[in-house]
């Protein structure tokens, strides 16, 4: 049986690069600003750095950009005594259509007056990939032309972007490993120190043999934006050591336990006796596919700490039983 342990950070030995003590892997971290980036720009300095181009999207879905665009109207702006108030609702969203409710409210502040108030209902048709308005109430088209206008401006930029946060999900997903199997691009299986969630800021094992594609990974980002710099991954070379081998072993016997445990509730969802229908194939393909990156995990460490994973190893057995029941 695994004895779990608290990973301490505080008691790892760094290497410095021209030492010649073995090196385990590297402590890895990251920061990706809160700002939009060109997906051309993306693909574009992320090919020039050495990762595969397959790990980042193709191009943006209409639907998500829409999304973005109207939910970003939502705020206040201020020019001079000019207060403008914008709220937005989500009305409906089904396999056809996303609606919202979009309401703007412009004030004199200084004057103590509204100088106007208009509300309309924006569409985006999943089918025709077209987006509708239509005024509420008695307010005059003229009224929310400005709405529409700045609409139609911003949905054509998102149609291009893609997010902060998105980056920082492409990024974490390479690291661990959680790239979409269709794409065919390996990840680093990387370990998170901080629980198997990844909390933001929390730092990465990543193995010795992945040095190359971190280094990449760092070149892309601190590129990625203007000025240079404003993103990054940082990276510590860590000592093999038995006390180091003991922290990296105790956080992915933790993650893959985690991980693990809560993909064989899906998968024992799938299995209810209340299901009146088979489970679709795709559905089917991706769990398989989890278990094949558990295992493929599993089989690195192991090779590299040299440790028994009895609980590893028990939860692999488990979900491989409950999925030769989906069948």
């Amino acid at each position: 049986m695994t004895t779990m342990t608290t990973p301490r950070l505080k008691d790892m030995v760094a290497v410095s690069k021209d030492s010649k003590v073995k090196v385990l892997g590297y402590i890895a971290w990251y920061s990706t600003p809160d700002q939009d980036v060109s997906l051309r720009r993306l693909r574009r300095v992320g090919g020039l750095s050495g990762l595969p181009v397959e790990m980042f999207p193709r191009d943006i879905r209409a639907a998500d950009a829409f999304k973005r665009t109207v939910r970003g109207q939502a705020g206040m702006r201020r020019e001079g005594s000019v207060v403008t108030e914008t709220d937005v609702r989500d009305v409906l969203e089904n396999g056809e259509d996303i609606i919202y409710q979009v309401t703007r409210v412009v004030r004199d502040a200084e004057e103590r007056v509204v100088i106007y108030e208009a509300a309309l209902r924006v569409w985006f048709s999943k089918v025709t990939g077209e987006i509708g308005y239509k005024p509420l109430g008695d307010v005059p088209k003229s009224e929310v032309l400005p709405i529409m206008q700045e609409i139609d401006e911003e949905y054509e930029a998102k149609g291009k972007t893609v997010t902060g946060a998105k980056v920082r999900a492409i990024v974490r997903n390479y690291l661990k490993g959680d790239t979409d199997e269709k794409s065919g691009v390996e990840g680093l299986s990387a370990e998170p120190l901080g629980g198997a969630d990844g909390r933001r800021g929390s730092p990465y094992f990543v193995l010795a043999k992945y040095a190359d594609r971190l280094e990449s990974l760092a070149m892309m980002l601190e590129k990625l934006y203007a000025p240079e710099g404003r993103a990054y991954l940082r990276t510590t070379a860590m000592a093999d050591g038995r006390s180091e081998r003991e922290m990296v072993r105790a956080a992915h016997t933790s993650n893959c336990v985690e991980e693990m445990e809560q993909a064989i509730k899906d998968a024992a969802k799938l299995l209810h006796g209340d299901r009146k229908r088979d489970v679709r194939s795709n559905v089917a393909e991706y769990h398989w596919n989890k278990l094949a990156s558990f295992r493929s995990r599993a089989k690195q460490y192991a090779a590299v700490l040299n440790a028994e994973q009895d609980e590893v190893n028990d939860r692999l057995e488990l979900l491989n039983k409950q999925l030769l029941k989906l069948l």
